[in-house]
């Protein structure tokens, strides 16, 4: 039982830090390192408002950096309010050093360790607007660069893997809404649903789609 204990530590930094060993090297940024870090967690605040038509994500992600430097993420959308353990700051975009690849840097120096970012955006990729709703989907492709979820939400690159959970409300819409997903998904109220993907998921992982209730017919007999 000792030994156990005694490993438990070790196994946990291993676990946490794993997905790093796939990620890309470090390169210089400003007066220091672009960094690549571990996302821990992610929350999404996802309203769609009929109304005004708009959709607006709030997001909340829990990451591990492994040494002090400016930390990459990727959003396709351009973020507002973003801060960084409650410190507001900016995330620019950049180039890789090889430039095949366009990503997010948070433009502001951080230690080792874990942290907080949390960062607003518009939705606009595959959001349709109805008459009676809205319909809206997560669809991904590897033909061309940044067809992952960094459509749709902040994430970390392919290399990670981490836990999900979406809170999704269509506002002011006439119609019922149904929200299929490959997580668990429950309603919580009229066209208000929670979705939780497991903590394997990587960018490429996420199924979503949000659409009005009846907008298919099932013809399987």
């Amino acid at each position: 039982m000792k030994t156990l204990l005694t490993l438990v530590p070790f196994f946990a930094l291993t676990s946490a830090f794993a997905a790093l060993n796939q990620s890309p090297p470090t390169f210089s940024y400003k007066d220091g390192k672009a960094v690549y870090v571990d996302f821990e967690s992610a929350a999404y605040d996802m309203t769609y408002d009929f109304q005004k038509k708009t959709a607006t994500v709030t997001s909340s992600i829990v990451f591990n950096s492994p040494s002090e430097g400016y930390a990459i993420f990727d959003l396709v959308a351009e973020p507002t309010d973003v801060k960084i353990d409650g410190k507001a700051i900016s995330a620019p975009s950049l180039q890789d050093p090889d430039k095949a690849s366009t990503l997010r840097i948070l433009d502001s120096r951080i230690s080792s360790g874990k942290h907080t970012l949390t960062l607003t955006h518009q939705l606009t990729a595959n959001v349709v607007w109805g008459e009676d709703g809205v319909a809206s989907g997560f669809w991904t492709s590897d033909l061309n660069d940044r067809r992952y979820l960094e459509q749709y939400l902040p994430t970390n690159l392919e290399f990670d893997q981490y836990k999900m959970n979406l809170s999704v409300e269509v506002l002011g819409a006439p119609t019922n809404h149904v929200l299929k997903a490959n997580g668990v998904v429950t309603s919580t109220g009229n066209n208000r649903f929670e979705v939780s993907y497991p903590k394997f998921y990587s960018a490429s992982s996420s199924y979503f789609h949000l659409f009005r209730e009846k907008s298919f017919v099932n013809n399987v007999q």
